[in-house]
């Protein structure tokens, strides 16, 4: 069985009676129960059991790429309530955090400078599959079949920069929105849908962690 590419951190902040608590004294780590990458040059090939999450621009030579993630934070909810009471806590930031990875396989395009984006998404239905890289699968996510989990809808989470590293971590900050943040305080699956925002972006990681960020209420 492979490792998983990314891991949910989920950081608290405390605000309550006028004294903050530093976000350290609070932090959960959720592995994503599925995530997968997506090829416009293999529109009907799932990639679920690959080694890599790819975002790549369209036009270029290997085609464009997107990645999706699901998580379950039904553990973290119970936690948060059970520190700070059901109902006492709301989120208030998330970060994704993103290691970069210079992809070894022809599959992937080079890494390259620019902009990406992260979006919510409403429909959780999605499969990881079964396919990789060297043997591509026909069950699950891909290019051709992930436009009909997204007509339920989305909502962009951000656009962020990515210099062309191919190793390192990247942090990249953003508030939930109405969707992600009731997802969240559900303790629901959560899933996040990764695309290009510009033409020329490439990006392949080997790891994310993605922390949130819960406010008490008195």
């Amino acid at each position: 069985m492979r490792v998983r590419v990314a891991v949910f951190i989920i950081e608290i902040v405390v605000l309550s009676t006028g004294v903050r608590v530093s976000p350290a004294a609070e932090v959960y780590n959720l592995n994503p129960i599925a995530d997968s990458t997506v090829s416009s040059a293999n529109p009907d090939s799932n990639y679920g059991l690959g080694g890599a999450l790819a975002i790549s621009a369209a036009g270029l030579s290997r085609g464009e790429f997107q990645t999706v993630m699901k998580f379950d934070t039904s553990a973290a909810r119970a936690v948060f309530d059970s520190v700070f009471g059901t109902g006492n806590w709301s989120v208030s930031g998330i970060v994704l955090r993103l290691n970069a990875a210079n992809p070894n396989n022809p599959l992937f395009n080079a890494q390259s400078a620019g902009q990406f984006s992260i979006h919510w998404m409403q429909d959780d239905s999605w499969m990881e599959g079964d396919g990789g890289p060297s043997a591509p699968g026909v069950n699950g996510v891909t290019f051709n079949s992930l436009p009909g989990h997204l007509v339920n809808g989305s909502e962009l989470l951000g656009s962020f920069a990515f210099g062309g590293a191919t190793s390192g971590p990247f942090q990249f900050s953003f508030l939930p929105t109405v969707g992600l943040n009731a997802d969240l305080l559900s303790g629901n699956q959560a899933s996040l849908w990764l695309n290009a925002a510009d033409s020329g972006v490439s990006f392949c990681s080997i790891r994310t962690i993605f922390p949130m960020r819960p406010i008490i209420h008195n």
